[in-house]
């Protein structure tokens, strides 16, 4: 079963930076009223700001274009989100007055980054043709 599995490590990869990178994408889009998202304007600060990193760095992931560098940026705003809106013990009990419920998604996304900064982008990615030393 491990050998059967191994075949398929570059495709799972894939699927896994593509999906990723694709629902990242969405909640950033989200920031802006695509979606079913809620318009943000500058004077939102952090959360707009977020929003264009996010539209930014989910095609990124999804092409595995500057990866690693992507997603080091992921993991700051990530760490930055868990730090100033879901911090608290339990993060799926979480609530503040901003309208923020649950930090798992950030931890997870938190996670996800790491994983992306560590390994790269894999197999399949524009990082191999364009950004080798960085694949």
């Amino acid at each position: 079963m491990k050998k059967i599995l191994e075949n398929y490590q570059d495709h799972a990869w894939l699927v896994f930076r593509v999906i990723f990178g694709a629902l990242f994408t969405i909640h950033g889009l989200q920031k802006f009223g695509v979606f079913g998202g809620t318009p943000l304007t500058p004077a939102a600060g952090l959360f707009f700001l977020a929003g264009i990193f996010e539209i930014i760095i989910g095609p990124l992931l999804i092409l595995g274009l500057a990866t690693r560098i992507a997603a080091i940026f992921g993991a700051v705003e990530m760490a930055v989100a868990i730090v100033q809106v879901h911090w608290k013990f339990n993060p799926i009990a979480n609530w503040n007055p901003l309208g923020a419920t649950g930090g798992e998604a950030a931890w997870l996304n938190l996670a996800a980054f790491i994983a992306l900064a560590a390994y790269g982008a894999g197999k399949w990615a524009l990082d191999q043709k364009f950004l080798k030393d960085w694949a």
